[in-house]
């Protein structure tokens, strides 16, 4: 039930990061009720939109699925949703699986409200409200606060405040600049995320700063309609090891990708040390070494994701594989190019024995 509860959350979650992504806000608030309900703000509207009308318009047809065509895919590039839609258009689950949703929109001193039980919009709840919430003085956005329905979910169920907080740590970093906020009124906590170095700044909390041989080196770049963005650092205690998202939902069992990581680290490892006069060209650079001292983070955004297996959590284009290690190759061998002491320590640390490092 919970695991439940916390998907209605993710679509909100997701329609917030879409919206800032195409640069439309940079303040996005959840709120766990004391009494169960969920609210969700947002500094901006979280689609794409030409004008408030037109914005309020599509609003009232997502929450209602009026006018959707269920055998038309989702466009290229978003992330998954509940179902598999876009999140603007799951709203109308959020909706269905509530008996109360409060929607608050405003822009400027305009301000509209709509209340829907069980799904169904209340006749006369379209007003102008002049005490509705403006989060941080924003001159437009979102507000919807739903109560999850107790004959579907188990009375008392709450949504699991610590997954949203990881989800939330999560999307953060891959919007460096936007602030994410999450409030759970019942144990009085709250938290806030706003990372200026995006991914970077995700693999630094990933693994104990003692030790560290340099700050995270950080890339982005592409290979043909893939983004790749990578942040990774070394350090002289034991490392988290390679984890990523595609289409910012986690891969939790690898994929073509992290093949093609890998391959591109032993081929810029390779590299340097040919560079530095070693007699052995391919050393081996066993798993074991390579990772064992990594933390890296590896963020992909697709446009046509084949997903491997009945959880969707491997990633399986083939393509991927050669495409990653060529950047991941290029940029590595330039990083540790820059910094000969740096990239020493690196080599040995991946299993590069010491006398093939002696000057």
């Amino acid at each position: 039930m919970e695991f439940g509860l916390g998907q209605l959350v993710e679509v909100l979650l997701l329609l917030g990061f879409l919206g800032a992504r195409n640069g439309g806000g940079r303040d996005i608030s959840v709120e766990l009720l004391a009494d169960g309900a969920c609210r969700v703000t947002f500094d901006h509207w979280p689609w794409p939109a030409g004008s408030r009308e037109s914005a309020l318009s599509s609003l009232e047809r997502w929450l209602s699925f009026e006018g959707i065509d269920w055998s038309t895919p989702p466009p290229l590039g978003l992330p998954r949703g509940v179902i598999s839609l876009p999140p603007y258009v799951e709203l109308g689950l959020v909706n269905a699986l509530a008996p109360r949703l409060d929607v608050i929109a405003w822009e400027g001193a305009h301000h509209w409200r709509r209340c829907y039980r069980e799904g169904l919009a209340e006749p006369e709840s379209s007003r102008s409200l002049m005490d509705a919430p403006s989060p941080r003085h924003a001159e437009q956005g979102l507000c919807i606060t739903f109560t999850p329905d107790a004959s579907i979910f188990e009375p008392g169920s709450r949504m699991r405040s610590q997954h949203i907080l990881e989800r939330v740590q999560i999307l953060s970093a891959m919007l460096p600049g936007v602030t994410w906020r999450l409030r759970d009124a019942l144990v009085g906590r709250e938290s806030c995320f706003r990372r200026t170095r995006g991914l970077a700044d995700l693999c630094d909390e990933l693994v104990d700063s003692r030790g560290l041989l340099s700050p995270p080196w950080s890339f982005e770049g592409q290979v043909g309609s893939t983004q790749v963005g990578l942040a990774l650092q070394w350090g002289a205690f034991e490392g988290a090891g390679v984890r990523s998202w595609a289409n910012i939902h986690r891969c939790y069992e690898g994929g073509t990708h992290h093949q093609g990581f890998h391959q591109g680290l032993r081929k810029a490892l390779r590299s340097r040390m040919k560079a530095r006069g070693s007699s052995q060209e391919a050393w081996a650079f066993p798993e074991e070494a390579l990772v064992a001292h990594l933390t890296a983070v590896l963020s992909l955004g697709l446009s046509e994701p084949v997903w491997k297996g009945p959880t969707r959590a491997q990633l399986a284009n083939p393509e991927l594989k050669e495409g990653v290690a060529q950047l991941v190759a290029t940029w590595v061998e330039a990083a540790l190019a820059q910094d000969s002491q740096v990239e020493a320590r690196v080599l040995a640390l991946s299993g590069a024995p010491s006398n093939a490092l002696r000057p």
